[in-house]
């Protein structure tokens, strides 16, 4: 911070505002945004972000399920988590070896269902996911 010359309001904002999906796409923090423009275009400014945020996550549950030795569910909440049926898709798609199965046609049947269902429930050594609205307090 001192070798760049930052004041501590300049470093927070540079952490908070102007890091994360905006730094790495130069776009946008709205992942919405980078998912629609990823339709559009066929530059990497969208699509690394996106990649990046699904490959986190990912390492993440991977990390938690070794430690935890295996979950009986997946819950996706908070904005993205929530509402992206996108990013909870590419999610999953690479999770098949724990057993993470999305299934589309109940993702979208229990869309108004608390919680929401993406996935049937465990069947067939399949761990069930579902998505639920964040409650702040």
């Amino acid at each position: 911070m001192e070798k760049e010359g930052f004041t501590i309001a300049q470093m927070d904002t540079l952490l908070n505002k102007q890091s994360g999906l905006l730094g790495i796409s130069g776009l946008t923090n709205d992942m919405r945004d980078l998912l629609a423009e990823e339709q559009r275009t066929t530059t990497a400014a969208p699509t690394l972000p996106c990649r990046s945020f699904v490959h986190r996550i990912r390492k993440y549950i991977g990390a938690y399920l070794a430690e935890m030795n295996g979950a009986d569910a997946i819950v996706f909440t908070g904005g993205i988590g929530e509402n992206s049926a996108t990013i909870r898709q590419r999610v999953c798609q690479q999770m098949e070896w724990f057993g993470l199965h999305l299934d589309q046609g109940t993702e979208q049947q229990h869309r108004e269902a608390e919680p929401r269902h993406a996935s049937a429930p465990r069947t067939h050594g399949f761990t069930p996911t579902l998505s639920r609205p964040t409650k702040n307090c």
